[in-house]
C-alpha cells in the first residue's frame, strides 16, 4: 500500500475491504502464502489508520449431482477468516453466505448468474446486483461502524436469505 502521509486520519472513517481473487488460487502460493499476503494487507491498512475487512471468496458455481457445491476455494475461505481472527480484523464469510444461498437457489438458477454459458467463476449483472448487496449486508451485521454507510435494500436482502432468485 505504500506510506499513508497524505491520509488525515481524524477527519474520516475508512474501511478497506481485502479479498482473495480466484486468479490468487493459480499463483502457487498455497494458504501459507495467501496467508502471509493477506496479513501484509491488514496491517498496511491498520498503518493508515484505516478499518481491515477480511471478505472470504465468492463461491464457484459448481455443483456435486446431489445439488452440493464443490469448490475448491474453501482452503483459501478458512485461511483468509482465520488469519483475520487471529489479527483482530473484522471478517464476513461471503464463501459461506454464497454457498447456502446457491444451494438453495439450484444449479439452473445459479447459473443464471454466471458471466457467459459454463462459466461459473464469473458473475454477470444480476450476479453483481445480488452478490452485491450481500456483501452489503454481511458487513452491516458484521462491522457496527459501516452501518450509517449502508443502505438496506429490504426486499432484496430477503429475496437472498429466503433463497428466492432474483431475476
Amino acid at each position: 500500500m505504500g506510506t499513508c502521509k497524505n491520509y488525515k486520519k481524524s477527519n474520516f472513517k475508512v474501511f478497506v475491504t481485502i479479498q482473495f481473487g480466484h486468479n490468487d488460487e493459480n499463483q502457487n502460493l498455497g494458504t501459507s502464502g495467501f496467508s502471509t499476503n493477506i496479513k501484509k494487507m491488514i496491517s498496511d491498512v491498520n498503518d493508515c489508520g484505516a478499518i481491515p475487512i477480511v471478505v472470504s471468496p465468492l463461491s464457484r458455481r459448481f455443483f456435486r449431482s446431489d445439488g452440493t457445491i464443490s469448490d475448491s476455494l474453501k482452503p483459501y475461505r478458512d485461511a483468509a477468516l482465520s488469519v483475520a481472527k487471529s489479527s483482530g480484523a473484522k471478517s464476513i464469510d461471503l464463501w459461506q453466505s454464497s454457498v447456502t444461498y446457491l444451494q438453495k437457489i439450484g444449479p439452473t438458477s445459479a447459473h443464471k448468474l454466471d458471466l457467459t454459458s459454463g462459466d461459473s467463476t464469473h458473475i454477470n449483472s444480476h450476479g453483481s446486483v445480488v452478490f452485491g448487496r450481500m456483501v452489503a449486508d454481511l458487513i452491516y451485521n458484521a462491522v457496527s461502524e459501516s452501518a450509517p454507510y449502508i443502505s438496506s435494500d429490504k426486499a432484496l436482502s430477503k429475496q437472498i436469505s429466503d433463497g428466492t432468485p432474483t431475476y
